[in-house]
């Protein structure tokens, strides 16, 4: 993964490409894929963010060996990645960069606040929104290209609570995370 758009810069600086994964070798007759990415690759989350990051690089890299195939055409996927240090601004600034200079067909945004913030524009933009939060009120935005990634945590709390006072016993407690996604 190379560095850009991540950690602190002074004024003088000039602005950097966005990261991307090593774009892959192609055959006569394959094309490119672009998935976008942005999430936290520096400040407070960048370790949250990274590990993510590192998972879709992984996953690229395994469909990459082959390729996949649409309609006789095989398409391989390069991954191209803004840092937004955990903020829905800049979620939304880097996306918005990411679709004007690149043409991807998802964007991959892991915290609520930034997938809000893509929310405003993606249907419009015409780009799937890969959002990556537990959050249930992104599915209240009626989002056409939206895919919600892991389950909704008012889904799963009941369950959960129930497996826990069957297993540990009824005294428990919850801490939520001192970011937007635990004041949710």
């Amino acid at each position: 993964m190379s560095s850009s758009d991540s950690g602190d810069k002074n004024s003088s600086e000039t602005e950097e490409a966005p990261e991307t994964l090593e774009t892959p070798t192609l055959s006569e007759g394959e094309e490119i894929v672009e998935i976008g990415y942005s999430g936290p690759l520096s400040g407070p989350a960048a370790q949250y963010g990274i590990n993510v990051m590192n998972g879709l690089e992984m996953a690229a890299e395994e469909i990459n060996e082959n390729g996949f195939e649409v309609d006789g055409t095989t398409y391989k996927l390069e991954i191209v990645a803004f840092d937004d240090q955990y903020l829905p601004n800049e979620t939304g600034v880097n996306v918005k960069r990411m679709v004007s200079e690149n043409d991807p067909v998802a964007v991959w945004v892991p915290h609520s606040g930034g997938v809000f913030a893509t929310q405003e524009f993606n249907e419009e933009d015409n780009f799937i929104l890969m959002a990556y939060t537990s959050e249930p009120r992104q599915y209240e935005q009626g989002n056409e290209l939206m895919i919600g990634i892991p389950p909704q945590y008012n889904v799963w709390t009941e369950p959960f609570s129930r497996y826990q006072i069957e297993k540990f016993g009824s005294k428990m407690a919850l801490l939520p995370t001192n970011s937007q996604y635990g004041k949710d």
